[in-house]
């Protein structure tokens, strides 16, 4: 029998799927492999585009707008995920928000690509033009993975019954990361050019929201949220916590890695195979996630992970000063691994905790967290690196990883009673 709320309105897996047609996995493929596949265009190389474009007129690279650019960029997620997050669920119009979302990115990108390519702007007009755009694809770009997460989830409990195979779907988000990735770099040793990263980048946001506009319903049905879950749901909350420091430290350094290899004297062709090689493990870990979830559990796997992240940074800080810089791409093939098990055991542990009528709602939030931390992570890093160097920055990082895995095992990993599934 279903749970019945307090008004008799039945709120289980099977009414509430019932509601949506099922998304297809040819849909949903495209979509993670079409996001990430932007992503890859862009993100890697955000902090380094920044220090090339916010210069001042002397020549000294701006460092503490660069980590004001990523606080507005990654701040607003405390806007735009939980407004997402309920309209998706409130509305049952995901698509249509998805959609949406894609477009603003595309928008705000094109705009962040103008300084890059008109360098005869002045400080003061280089500035605005930065920080229109960061707002409007920050605004934007941060509800896209939960939504397609949550689709993606529903797509599986609906024609699987439940979300083991979460992970092969998701890793050809990986494999569309790995070829963008090797593409820009190939563009930029080339042209020398910084600015197609974001031209790319709104290039493929295109893609994506066209590939949302397709399944997009045509009418808004509103229904109940049962609140109540999320209210009793200690354990999620605890979760919350943990997510927005693992953040931190894997998001932050991870952003700041070009950075790095920059002040290292890394060119960009050691730099497209850094980023490339971070992210190839994260196939054969994602297309094995349902046989690690069963064998192992989300929280083991949320374990395992944070160790890997941790040894990664550790490891950029061992050979930070040594000549042989095509190093650092052998030693991100950690992080591939530990992202990989941090993301698939995530989102699972997410969605078991959550109510299946508030998927996207508790994938959100999970991202809300988990982007706000990166928010935080761009003015703490650029004051780290004013103070020190990117060094120091992975050594704080790492340190920060292993307590915050040692606060997941003691407050989080321990199984705990499911809250009531009712308003």
């Amino acid at each position: 029998m279903q749970p019945v709320t307090d008004r008799g309105t039945i709120v289980g897996d099977a009414m509430h799927e019932s509601e949506i047609s099922p998304y297809s996995r040819t849909r949903v493929s495209l979509l993670n492999f079409g996001f990430y596949f932007a992503f890859g265009f862009a993100v890697p190389y955000f902090t380094l585009y920044l220090s090339r474009i916010l210069v001042f007129e002397d020549g000294r690279t701006a460092n503490h707008l660069v980590g004001i650019v990523l606080l507005v960029f990654n701040g607003l997620v405390l806007l735009s995920t939980p407004l997402a997050g309920y309209v998706s669920d409130r509305f049952r119009i995901g698509s249509r928000v998805l959609t949406m979302c894609a477009a603003g990115v595309a928008v705000g990108a094109a705009i962040l690509a103008l300084p890059g390519f008109f360098g005869a702007l002045s400080f003061a007009n280089t500035v605005t033009i930065t920080f229109i755009g960061t707002a409007i694809a920050g605004f934007c770009l941060h509800p896209i993975a939960p939504l397609i997460d949550s689709q993606t989830l529903h797509h599986l409990h609906q024609t699987r019954g439940q979300a083991g195979e979460y992970g092969q779907i998701r890793l050809l988000g990986s494999v569309g990361f790995i070829i963008s990735t090797v593409l820009i770099a190939v563009i930029l040793s080339r042209t020398g050019q910084i600015a197609w990263t974001f031209t790319l980048f709104a290039a493929g946001f295109v893609g994506v929201a066209a590939v949302s506009g397709s399944g997009a319903r045509m009418r808004a049905e509103p229904v109940r949220i049962p609140w109540r879950h999320l209210k009793e749901n200690v354990r999620f909350r605890r979760f919350l916590a943990f997510a927005f420091f693992e953040s931190l430290g894997v998001n932050s350094a991870f952003l700041f890695t070009g950075y790095f290899l920059d002040e290292i004297g890394a060119g960009f062709v050691i730099m497209g195979l850094t980023f490339a090689a971070s992210v190839a493990p994260e196939i054969p870990v994602m297309f094995n996630g349902g046989v690690l979830i069963r064998r192992i559990g989300a929280p083991r796997m949320i374990q395992l992970g944070i160790a890997v992240q941790a040894l990664k940074l550790a490891l950029f800080v061992v050979f930070a000063a040594t000549p042989s810089t095509w190093i650092f791409a052998a030693v991100s093939l950690l992080h591939g691994v530990g992202f990989a098990l941090l993301y698939t055991g995530g989102v699972s542990f997410v969605d078991d905790a959550s109510h299946p009528a508030m998927r996207a709602t508790y994938q959100n939030l999970y991202r809300m967290l988990w982007v706000s931390a990166v928010a935080a992570g761009g003015p703490i890093s650029g004051a780290i690196i004013e103070l020190w160097n990117t060094t120091a920055l992975m050594a704080t990082y790492s340190i920060m990883l292993v307590l915050a895995g040692v606060y997941f095992t003691l407050f989080v990993a321990a199984p705990a009673a499911a809250p009531k599934r009712g308003d």
